[in-house]
């Protein structure tokens, strides 16, 4: 059966789906608050929202839609590893599965373990290049992660690759 023209469904472009999303930039820095709002505005975001800290940005998603967060890590007075936690732990309903990219200077194996272990979805190291942060962007956007509860951890599930262990044996039973 074929639709006249005025009543087929609109076609969405990227430029439709990109002005959806909802994106917090949290850092302390204006030039670096300056520089990724401007490259997600280049890249086709319409909807971008600056906070000076993790303090500011919990206030802010409390009362707001926010899809993705992209936050620094050294910030006061809340840094990115403490709003994490709190977003992971004290926001209620769908707020706390917000993915988070962390975009950092900090680059140490036991920095990212850190992160990773407080809820971090996406790590991302300064300096980086605009493809660098849209891929991280499309990552949590096309592949999202499932979601971790437990009393030690609140936070995306920190295992990558789905399948069997290296051993090829399941490492719990299944009822």
């Amino acid at each position: 059966m074929n639709l006249p023209p005025n009543m087929l469904p609109p076609r969405l472009t990227a430029e439709d789906v990109l002005s959806n999303i909802h994106l917090l930039i949290v850092d302390d820095d204006r030039i670096t608050r300056r520089l990724v709002h401007d490259l997600l505005k280049i890249l086709g975001f319409s909807n971008v929202q600056i906070e000076p800290n993790g303090r500011a940005a919990l206030d802010y998603i409390a009362f707001n839609p926010v899809d993705i967060i992209i936050c620094d890590w050294k910030m006061a007075p809340m840094d990115g590893i403490e709003m994490t936690r709190a977003v992971r732990t004290q926001l209620s309903g769908g707020k706390r599965f917000t993915p988070i990219i962390m975009l950092t200077g900090k680059g140490e194996e036991n920095d990212v373990k850190l992160a990773r272990d407080s809820g971090i979805t996406e790590y991302l190291l300064k300096p980086f290049t605009a493809d660098t942060l849209f891929s991280r962007i499309k990552a949590v956007v096309d592949n999202p992660r499932g979601f971790v509860m437990s009393t030690a951890y609140t936070g995306p599930d920190r295992r990558r690759r789905s399948g069997m262990p290296p051993d090829g044996m399941k490492k719990r039973e299944t009822d």
